[in-house]
């Protein structure tokens, strides 16, 4: 799946948001396995904007079934990081 030339991937679990993938233009893929007990898996990617500026955008990628435990974990741990 082509995201783009930088984004990176955090998953949601019971001990908070964890680091996943990360890819930057002109670097390797830097390729960490989604945890098993991830709840929520979310993808920021540098997006272009018009007048050479960019903004950061979020996009979820994966969710349990589990939305009981989801919100818990989200009310406990909060959004995930809007980083790279």
């Amino acid at each position: 799946m082509i995201l783009g030339s930088e984004w990176t991937a955090y998953h949601l679990t019971k001990a908070g948001w964890v680091l996943g993938d990360k890819q930057r233009e002109f670097a390797p893929l830097l390729s960490r396995p989604a945890p098993d007990d991830r709840l929520l898996s979310v993808v920021n990617k540098v997006s272009p904007r018009q007048f050479g500026t960019s903004e950061m955008v979020q996009r979820e990628v994966w969710r349990a079934e589990d939305e009981l435990l989801i919100k818990k974990m989200l009310d406990q741990y909060g959004p995930a990081p809007l980083k790279l």
